[in-house]
């Protein structure tokens, strides 16, 4: 097990050795110098919202645009911005040798792998991702969720390589250093395994007991509690879900009438959200799992600390899939986690640095946890961060 650490560390701390200018150099060159292959000839994979942003760049630069491919057949034959949607297998008969695939399709239901493989399948002999192409335009495509532009994270070498002495297992050591080369190096084969556990409740690091305090950041619709209750039914002490935006509120509400009242009872629904301090935050109301505090946003909404909302209760499990805003809630729960060592699910995809700030903030917080990192969706979406004390480990061997 200690090879596997040392050797994962050296492998860390070569990423990391590469000058800010090399990695500025590779931002600003590696997509013009993939496309050359095919004289800046491109066909665009994936005709939805980025796709169509990402053509209309390539036209205002000077690149040729053949077109688009997609999968959706009720989009082929039909003109986008003037270009043409072709079905994938006519797509690659025309242009499989003479242009550059680039996928354009990011989303939390695509795998980049099995696109790769379906076009490469069909003869496209050079087939890319659009990781290079928002290096280059980062002024209008970044940041984006976990994606940013590489160099930043060789500059911030120092919290990595102490995130990374916190891990409390190899796979979570790994899970860390491919997402960080996938970064840096814009290559998705990088990226580890997905998780096979569910999301927020992985069975091999802890198990959910009877009389769980859970407290929901990001409720949305209530599709966690559903989860929760899949595997544990109505075995709760209490669930308090929190969620600012109105529409999900709304739906929230819904989910929750629906249950029978004994439930009903022990599930306290708070429409706010959490940061470090009372306060009117703006918010962009979407109705979606997207919803976040924003400074454009058009929706006024309170804010509070947990330490605050959570008064006079000892929450057992604390989940937050807030949209960036993690790391002040954590520090808003400072005394919660503190005095009760809840575990924690914080998720670490929503901003590139999230995955080594917020282990190190959680560390800071309470030395006490064992902290474990798991990916859950594909292409690096729903990345989760756990941080579990001594007496909930599933298996006593997590110990640091």
């Amino acid at each position: 097990m200690q090879a596997v650490t040392e050797a994962l560390r050296a492998e860390l701390e070569s990423l990391l050795n590469e000058s800010v200018s090399s990695v500025r150099n590779r931002e600003a060159t590696a997509f013009d110098q993939s496309l050359a292959r095919f004289d800046r000839r491109v066909v665009l994979f994936g005709a939805g919202n980025l796709g169509r942003r990402v053509a209309r760049v390539l036209v205002r630069e000077g690149y040729s645009v053949q077109g688009f491919a997609d999968n959706r057949s009720s989009l082929w034959g039909t003109d986008l911005d003037g270009l043409p949607v072709l079905s994938p297998a006519k797509a690659a008969l025309r242009y499989g040798d003479s242009a550059t695939f680039m996928v354009t399709i990011w989303n939390a239901d695509h795998l980049y792998v099995e696109t790769f493989n379906q076009l490469k399948a069909l003869g496209c002999e050079h087939v890319v991702p659009v990781s290079q192409f928002r290096w280059k335009y980062h002024e209008e495509f970044l940041p984006f969720f976990f994606e940013d532009v590489p160099h930043q994270i060789v500059e911030q070498a120092g919290p990595i390589q102490q995130a990374f002495s916190l891990w409390s297992e190899d796979r979570s050591r790994q899970e860390f250093v491919r997402h960080l080369r996938w970064q840096i190096e814009g290559a998705f084969e990088h990226l580890p395994p997905l998780a096979r556990e569910e999301s927020y409740f992985p069975d091999d690091l802890f198990r959910l007991n009877d009389d769980e305090v859970f407290v929901d950041c990001g409720a949305f619709n209530g599709d966690t509690i559903e989860a929760y209750r899949k595997r544990k039914g109505s075995a709760y002490r209490q669930i308090i879900a929190i969620e600012p935006d109105p529409a999900n509120l709304k739906r929230l509400r819904s989910y929750v009438a629906t249950l029978p009242e004994v439930e009903r009872q022990r599930i306290r629904v708070e429409p706010c959200a959490v940061s470090d301090k009372r306060e009117k935050v703006r918010f962009n109301a979407d109705g979606t799992v997207g919803a976040a505090i924003s400074d454009a946003g058009a929706l006024e909404v309170e804010c509070a600390p947990l330490d605050e909302i959570l008064k006079g209760l000892v929450p057992s499990h604390i989940k937050m899939d807030i949209e960036g805003a993690e790391p002040s809630a954590l520090k808003g729960a400072a005394r919660l986690i503190r005095d009760h060592q809840p575990i924690l699910s914080v998720c670490v995809y929503h901003r590139q640095d999230h995955v080594w700030s917020i282990p190190n903030l959680i560390h800071e917080l309470h030395p006490g946890y064992s902290l474990f990192l798991r990916h859950h969706e594909p292409d690096g979406w729903q990345v989760v961060c756990y941080a579990i004390p001594q007496h909930r480990l599933n298996d006593v061997r997590h110990a640091r």
